[in-house]
């Protein structure tokens, strides 16, 4: 499990498909309310296949499945508290014919 709070944090994610779309998504986010910096609204965690036990359905506002140009992934968002939640993306399987 891999938890980032900060936009840096983001950037240091190694697949360049999961960390375009994540900066992305969060650069959206932060605009649309108004805040900055992530932390300040929520954090983004990262599983592993064999991490899918974290991934629980139940606690998940919404479930979709996000495939990127290496990798599909289950993508959830847990709602933790007033204003404060957390973007969870389980690692389904790595795409092997990408280009």
């Amino acid at each position: 499990m891999r938890k980032i709070t900060t936009l840096d944090g983001i950037q240091t994610i190694p697949s360049a498909a999961l960390r375009e779309h994540l900066l992305d998504q969060t650069t959206k986010m932060l605009a649309g309310y108004g805040v900055d910096p992530l932390e300040e609204i929520g954090a983004i965690v990262l599983l592993d296949a064999d991490e899918r036990e974290r991934f629980l359905d139940e606690e998940m506002e919404f479930v979709e499945r996000v495939v990127l140009e290496d990798a599909e992934y289950l993508h959830g968002v847990r709602i933790l508290g007033d204003c404060y939640g957390e973007d969870v993306y389980l690692m389904v399987k790595e795409v092997e014919d990408h280009v």
